[in-house]
């Protein structure tokens, strides 16, 4: 074999070698940010079914959208402003299910939302299917949108 052939294949070896070895840092970092954005959602869990808007605040991104099961959008300042009036209110607020796809700068967060509440007088008790968004950005994640479905009843 000639120096070329040999060149060319120890390249291609370490080309690989390199490739498997980024494979298994970015597996990891993935790992590491969907156990933080599991976090994230037990934490906006948490401060849904207590009506903590400060703590909520944290979590929503400054551009933060959310749609509702009947197709109404509202923004970051008025989520924040129905739990802080009391308009929004719930007796219970549990997420399961949640299945998470990250990408580089990223996240899409999908599952099962059972609550127990009110908006102002209007019943929102029910089983829902939700899509939170999140963006990672200066260090940290932030919610950006949220899309909530509400499951019909089996009959």
């Amino acid at each position: 074999m000639n120096i070329r052939r040999w060149i060319t294949i120890g390249l291609l070896m370490a080309s690989v070698g390199y490739g498997v070895a980024q494979y298994k840092a970015d597996t990891n970092i993935y790992a590491r940010d969907d156990q933080e954005l599991r976090k994230i959602e037990r934490q906006w869990t948490e401060a849904m079914e207590r009506e903590d808007a400060t703590r909520l605040e944290k979590i929503l991104g400054d551009e933060y959208t959310m749609i509702d099961s009947v197709g109404v959008a509202a923004n970051r300042a008025e989520v924040l402003d129905r739990l802080r009036s009391g308009a929004l209110k719930f007796d219970s607020f549990a997420t399961s299910d949640i299945k998470s796809r990250i990408f580089q700068g990223g996240a899409v967060l999908t599952g099962r939302l059972i609550a127990k509440g009110k908006y102002k007088e209007q019943d929102i008790t029910g089983d829902y299917r939700f899509v939170d968004v999140f963006e990672y950005r200066n260090g940290a994640w932030k919610a950006v949108y949220t899309q909530l479905s509400k499951l019909k009843a089996e009959k």
